[in-house]
């Protein structure tokens, strides 16, 4: 497509790009963040396809999104985006924009069984383009941008109105609409679950359960500090200081400067500016003041809803073969887990099931239905 590349960096642009925008009943729309650059994450870039029109809104510049709200929550309107899950709570996070109607690319391709999920696996199989996606983890909050970042932006957006046209076809074909509208419809729905520190989770550091004793709480001390630091200097944890070198310093005997600094687990920078608190850290964790918590044992599933999940997984199974459609088409995995919930017992009770839908009830309602008054 010839597209008219539009730079979005305050808010006149954005109220000059309105009219474009409230015009199109179909927005192409996606996001870039800096996830792997910052402690709190945030939208660094907002891509927009309007038509022959391609925004991109810099959200480090402009925080102000909010004459877009009305504009996607319209359920009138479609907007197209790929792997919609994390783009849709991070709009919501950061800008309180919610969607009415959405269309998933990566989604309606999964539902369809396509091998390659990926923007670019779809730009190869219906354009024959190679997509450049090597810049995927590059750091988005940088400024100024080069010009081959600009076009990795533009890519992002440029070809999801006729990718949309292509699986939307191709899903009448398969007679997926009503499954593929349900899993939208739940996507749009997602919400940001806040960060919250687990003070347990150093255990999910690889080699932790060979530690004990002292050393065990020297690592849990040594995690805390990691993550207070990282959040006061908004780093991800691991440009703070390596998981495996944490794991190395913890079996340290002595909790000195000199001992400590030889192990080199923290960032220069970051050593030099918190020196007292990392001694500290080790020091409290070799007396024995951080204590390592007894891990919870996993609360066991009612019996019964074990054998009924595997009745439930085992089941569509082969609906899914006979049909030749992955098995998230016969029966999801959320909807098994409402299942269980919900424990039905009749007709009724199934239609309360948002991720069921009428087609799925009338296809396998009974099927489901014997195996809960079985085993629930």
């Amino acid at each position: 497509m010839a597209a008219q590349i539009h730079h979005v960096r305050n808010r006149n642009d954005l109220d000059q790009a309105l009219a474009a925008i409230e015009a199109c009943q179909l927005i192409a729309v996606d996001t870039e963040s800096n996830s792997m650059y910052a402690y709190r994450e945030q939208v660094c870039y907002v891509q927009l396809r309007a038509e022959n029109d391609i925004f991109l809104i810099d959200t480090v510049a402009l925080r102000d999104l909010d004459p877009l709200i009305p504009i996607l929550a319209d359920p009138s309107r479609v907007t197209i985006l790929h792997g919609a899950d994390y783009d849709v709570v991070c709009l919501a996070r950061d800008f309180g924009i919610r969607f009415g109607r959405i269309f998933d690319t990566m989604l309606a391709s999964q539902l369809l069984g396509k091998p390659g999920l990926g923007l670019a696996a779809l730009c190869l199989e219906y354009f024959d383009v190679e997509l450049d996606k090597s810049l995927t983890k590059y750091n988005w909050g940088q400024r100024p941008l080069e010009d081959k970042y600009v076009k990795y932006l533009v890519e992002d957006v440029a070809y999801l109105y006729e990718i949309r046209e292509r699986l939307t076809a191709e899903i009448a074909e398969a007679g997926l609409e009503e499954e593929v509208e349900i899993e939208f419809r739940r996507t749009a729905d997602l919400m940001w679950k806040k960060r919250v520190v687990d003070p347990e989770g150093y255990r999910k550091i690889k080699g932790s359960r060979l530690l004990e004793g002292t050393a065990l709480g020297v690592l849990k001390s040594l995690y805390l500090v990691r993550e207070k630091i990282a959040e006061a200097e908004n780093l991800p944890p691991f440009k703070v200081a390596n998981s495996q070198a944490l794991l190395a310093l913890s079996r340290v005997s002595r909790a000195t400067s000199g001992q400590i600094a030889k192990q080199r687990a923290f960032r220069p920078r970051i050593w030099r500016k918190y020196e007292a608190e990392i001694v500290e850290a080790v020091r409290q964790g070799i007396a024995g003041e951080v204590k390592p918590e007894t891990p919870a044992k996993k609360a066991r599933l009612p019996r019964e809803i074990g054998l009924c999940n595997d009745e439930l997984r085992e089941w569509r199974k082969a609906p899914a073969e006979e049909r030749q459609c992955p098995r998230l088409v016969v029966l999801p995995n959320h909807a098994i887990a409402e299942i269980l919930e919900l424990r039905p017992k009749t007709m009724e009770d199934l239609a309360l099931i948002k991720g069921l839908g009428a087609k799925r009830i009338r296809l396998y309602g009974e099927a489901i239905l014997a195996i809960t008054r079985q085993r629930l």
